[in-house]
């Protein structure tokens, strides 16, 4: 399975959205849009890095840091 297939499902799984992924990682939205759907076949080496991070969890706001906002 092809990276951009996994953080497909990951996305479904979570119901996260692709825009907050692009958000986060840093990237056009329609660039992101192409990638998970195939149309581009991969991104820029500092891109990968940050989608690996955010299959981590690295993204994710804790509910102490929400409360805050």
């Amino acid at each position: 399975m092809r990276l951009n297939e996994i953080v497909t499902r990951y996305l479904e799984a979570n119901g996260i959205s692709k825009k907050y992924l692009s958000e986060c990682i840093g990237c056009d939205l329609a660039v992101t849009y192409k990638w998970l759907n195939g149309e581009i076949k991969t991104l820029p080496a500092d891109k990968l890095k940050k989608i690996h991070s955010f299959l981590n969890g690295e993204y994710y706001k804790s509910i102490e840091s929400v409360m805050e906002d």
